[in-house]
């Protein structure tokens, strides 16, 4: 389930392929190891190139609200589910000299009854602080 795979809060790395700070949820979402969402990972697919679409619109966001620089990082990625749905997460977190601030956006879209679809969301909002002294 794509909840077991989103740690709160998301950890962050730089991403070998790109450069750029990404949040890493665990695993891939492919079930092996943790890959970039900024890489072509093969094959290129319809999938892979709406998360990368997603991940430019998600970094123009990011860097709008929480500024440019390593203090905030933003990561979108997708995946085909087993029953012919898409799972997906949005992660974005910021640093800040006082503490952590951290989201995770989860959603799970799979065919539903009578031709429509089902939508499930679920989002997480961790902050922490460290304390004066």
């Amino acid at each position: 389930s794509l909840r077991q795979r989103v740690p709160v809060p998301p950890e962050t790395s730089v991403d070998d392929a790109s450069g750029r700070r990404v949040v890493r949820p665990d695993g891939d979402y492919d079930g092996a190891s943790p890959r970039s969402p900024w890489a072509d990972p093969p094959p290129d697919s319809p999938l892979r190139r709406t998360e990368r679409a997603f991940n430019e619109s998600l970094d123009v966001y990011r860097t709008l609200y929480y500024g440019r620089g390593d203090a905030a990082a933003s990561s979108a990625y997708l995946r085909a589910a087993g029953d012919g749905g898409t799972e997906g997460a949005v992660l974005l977190r910021k640093d800040t000299e006082d503490g952590t601030w951290s989201s995770s956006h989860r959603a799970s879209a799979r065919p539903g009854p009578r031709g429509g679809t089902d939508l499930d969301v679920t989002s997480a909002v961790h902050v922490s602080t460290e304390a004066g002294g």
